[in-house]
């Protein structure tokens, strides 16, 4: 269900009187929902919003050096209580602003070049897990 819907799941858990936790997804819905925190109470309900968790896994197959290959790559990120970040937070846009950073240091050719092809993938991975993903490849 698309997070916007949250707000109003969380008054109508409170009608009902029914507990309830999301996955969250928008930081001023989630501010709006633990609003509600004195009518949960009364109600005598437990609303436990943005338990986000973002998993993904990406399973490539291929040829290298003519032998058939996979690799696999899971990332596993959550809330971020230091910085407030949810999951979804932190993990969009996380690439654009890596790419900024390796533009603004020099360590990108120059010209119109797709993603994956801007940096080597070891150097987009260190990037990666200095900003504390878990990230595992296989």
């Amino acid at each position: 269900m698309p997070y916007f819907f949250n707000l109003r799941l969380s008054r109508a858990a409170i009608r009902a009187r029914a507990s309830m936790c999301d996955f969250g997804g928008n930081t001023e819905q989630v501010r709006q929902q633990l609003a509600l925190d004195a009518e949960a109470r009364a109600a005598g309900i437990t609303l436990i919003p943005d338990c986000g968790l973002v998993i993904i896994r990406v399973i490539v197959r291929g040829l290298k050096d003519g032998q058939e290959k996979q690799a696999t790559i899971d990332l596993f990120d959550h809330y971020d209580e230091t910085t407030g970040f949810t999951a979804m937070e932190r993990t969009t846009g996380w690439h654009a602003a890596i790419m900024a950073g390796l533009i603004a240091r020099g360590q990108t050719p120059r010209g119109a070049i797709p993603v994956e092809l801007a940096v080597p993938g070891p150097l987009f991975v260190e990037e990666f897990r200095k900003r504390g993903f878990d990230l595992r490849l296989s």
